[in-house]
């Protein structure tokens, strides 16, 4: 199930099959089905020591699990160029 706790086992599956791979950032829209992933990348040390980044888009007020985590964005027009 790739959501909730199935995001963050797909991308520890993705990693482990790779040499030297790293999850640099994530993205999401919910809390609750981006959240875990999200905090995963979030929290794990790159090499060099410093933490991935994720951005939570358009996920309103965060739950206090998550609070100070992830930068969090609200968007609400896109523009398209032809």
């Amino acid at each position: 199930l790739s959501m909730n706790e199935g995001k963050v086992e797909c991308i520890r599956e993705i990693i482990n099959a790779r040499p030297n791979a790293v999850a640099v950032a994530a993205f999401g829209n919910s809390y609750w089905t981006d959240g875990p992933f999200m905090r995963y990348v979030a929290v794990n040390r790159l090499p060099g020591g410093s933490k991935g980044a994720a951005l939570m888009i358009n996920g309103g007020e965060p739950p206090e699990e998550y609070k100070g985590l992830f930068r969090c964005v609200e968007q609400s027009k896109t523009m398209h160029r032809h």
